[in-house]
């Protein structure tokens, strides 16, 4: 009876070591059959990833699901590119929409390599643009407006912060979408908010049906430092791809406005620098790493007091002592815990066939074919071919295109796989 508290107190201090982790559910892979039938009508050049999607666990899908919906736009497969990307909207939606249950799974307490992806602000942004883009081609506009405003919402959030939106181009797409559906009063307020978040943005003349898109460049890449490799940072890869785009089309040349800069979407929150967006979690993982060594520091001192009462007889200091340690002992686990569980460690997994900067135009009906010249100074690095392409009610046309050299991606995305431990 006695000496239950000093036990107690002992076996406390012992258990600030570490507590085993619950195993994960297993999984039933799918079968090769399965894998196959599920290729079937995909992409060549898009199978590797839709197949990492499906059989690398939820941990990466939506990243494998993202490249492989930019690589379908690229061989011209719109149907699996819509349904790439709508299957990763469904995943991001659940965690990143503004909403209760959005802001609850938004947690510091779960380490961010080891999240199911779900990408940074402009990775979600251009998801749901590319998403908007395929509707434009549907001229499903009130779908492709949604989207845009989505690509608009999707630029504020941070892991569990609101910044505001400034990724002008959606607005000014969200009023292109408006203006095709026959709503220029609509058209009108997009158009307004693009111009407040960037002087230089270029607005649609009302006469324009012709809307031209083009993507130059490599995406930026993620990369961390800090004591917990806390510090997300980024990479620009401007000046990786082509300086200006223009666009053919009938006898008019028409050059291409800069619609974003993703290095800009990526490395700034609403209009400012956030290289260490996760410097809080590292701040608390400090503190409460150092609360809890006191902690146990103040109960191991409490056992040997405790012990030391013991030995002289005095049982009633002995157990107000132990039961005091037990306290701080339990203290100390809590923070032990809080600390082992604030994992600030930056995810720097990226969405790599994404482009560096987003090129755009607009103009009446010029012609049915042309040519897109992307240019580095005066030289002309690549062409393709430019033809806007009608909606199905005969309103408005669409090109959307990239930077041919832009194409190229690897099977595994950067960054991806976890480090074994040693």
């Amino acid at each position: 009876m006695i000496r239950e508290p000093v036990a107690l107190l002992t076996a406390a201090c012992i258990a600030l070591a570490s507590t085993p982790a619950a195993a994960a559910p297993k999984v039933k892979p799918p079968t090769e059959e399965q894998i196959q039938a599920y290729l079937a009508d995909k992409p060549e050049a898009a199978r590797p990833l839709f197949r990492q999607a499906m059989t690398g666990g939820d941990r990466n899908q939506v990243l494998y699901l993202m490249r492989a919906g930019l690589v379908s736009m690229d061989a011209g497969d719109f149907r699996s590119a819509a349904e790439a990307l709508d299957q990763a909207l469904a995943k991001i939606e659940l965690v990143y929409s503004n909403n209760p249950s959005a802001d609850k799974a938004r947690s510091k307490f779960v380490k961010e390599a080891v999240k199911d992806f779900k990408g940074e602000g402009y990775e979600r942004s251009m998801a749901y643009y590319y998403r908007g883009v395929l509707y434009l081609h549907e001229g499903d506009y009130d779908n492709a407006r949604a989207s845009f405003m989505s690509a608009q919402l999707q630029d504020q959030w941070a892991e569990d912060t609101q910044y505001a939106s400034d990724f002008a181009l959606m607005d000014v797409l969200s009023g292109w979408a408006s203006q095709c559906a026959g709503d220029p009063g609509l058209a009108s307020e997009f158009y307004s908010k693009a111009s407040e978040k960037s002087a230089d943005i270029s607005i649609p003349a009302a006469g324009d049906r012709v809307l031209m898109l083009a993507e130059v460049g490599r995406s930026p890449e993620k990369w961390a430092d800090g004591k917990y490799q806390e510090n997300l940072r980024y990479k620009s890869n401007a000046g990786t791809g082509p300086s200006g785009v223009t666009f053919r089309l009938g006898d008019s040349d028409i050059f291409g406005r800069p619609g974003e800069s993703l290095y800009r979407q990526a490395s700034t929150r609403g209009g400012r620098e956030v290289d260490t967006i996760l410097a809080g979690k590292a701040s608390f993982k400090n503190t409460t790493a150092g609360m809890a060594q006191g902690a146990g520091q103040a109960a191991m001192m409490a056992v040997q007091q405790a012990n030391t009462m013991q030995s002289y007889g005095n049982y009633s200091g002995a157990n107000t002592m132990a039961y005091a340690g037990l306290a701080m002992g339990a203290f100390g686990l809590l923070s032990a815990a809080a600390s082992s569980a604030a994992k600030p460690q930056a995810d720097t997994r990226y969405w790599d066939n994404l482009p560096e900067s987003l090129v755009f135009a607009t103009s009446p009906p010029l012609g049915a074919f042309g040519q897109i010249e992307y240019r580095s100074g005066e030289s002309v690095v690549a062409t393709t071919l430019l033809e806007p392409r009608p909606d199905p009610r005969g309103t408005c046309s669409i090109s959307w295109s990239r930077d041919p050299a832009g194409y190229a991606v690897p099977e595994v995305a950067p960054n991806s796989e976890l480090k074994k431990k040693s």
